[in-house]
């Protein structure tokens, strides 16, 4: 995601919540829809471009360590003022 590219993962909540709507899914376990969704995103460049992009962004958002020592550090605050 970091990298700007276009993601796809198995549908386990952990992998959507850190996707959120910056990726794509396929159904774990379901032989058939990998390949559906790889099918998909082949077949349209421009969106895996724009989807990595914004994957790229959720990123600098969410996942940079500025941000989650930040966001840490403020629930810690809320926490021990509580």
């Amino acid at each position: 995601m970091g990298a700007g590219l276009c993601v796809l993962v198995s549908d386990s909540p952990e992998s959507v919540e850190a996707l959120g709507d910056s990726g794509f899914t396929f159904k774990g376990g379901d032989v058939t829809d990998l390949p559906r969704a790889l099918t998909d995103l082949l077949s349209d460049p421009q969106y895996r471009i724009s989807t990595g992009e914004r994957a790229r962004q959720r990123v600098r958002d969410n996942f940079l360590r500025e941000n989650v020592v930040d966001e840490a550090g403020d629930d810690l605050d809320v926490n021990v003022q509580g």
